[in-house]
């Protein structure tokens, strides 16, 4: 998947988690699974870190 996102020139992801009728709970599990199964693999990649335009980037888990 990391080829995949450099190849085609990545720069930001935009996930939604909550929609429709979807009971808070399940969207809470996606996002918790995301963070540990997604983000942790990303995280150690060679993907750049976002910049900063002077906000401050927040995690929730």
């Amino acid at each position: 998947m990391l080829e995949e996102i450099e190849a085609a020139g990545v720069n930001y992801l935009l996930c939604r988690f909550a929609f429709g009728d979807l009971p808070f709970e399940v969207s809470q599990r996606s996002v918790s699974l995301f963070a540990s199964e997604v983000m942790t693999k990303l995280s150690g990649s060679s993907l750049k870190e976002p910049l900063s335009l002077g906000g401050e980037i927040v995690a929730n888990a």
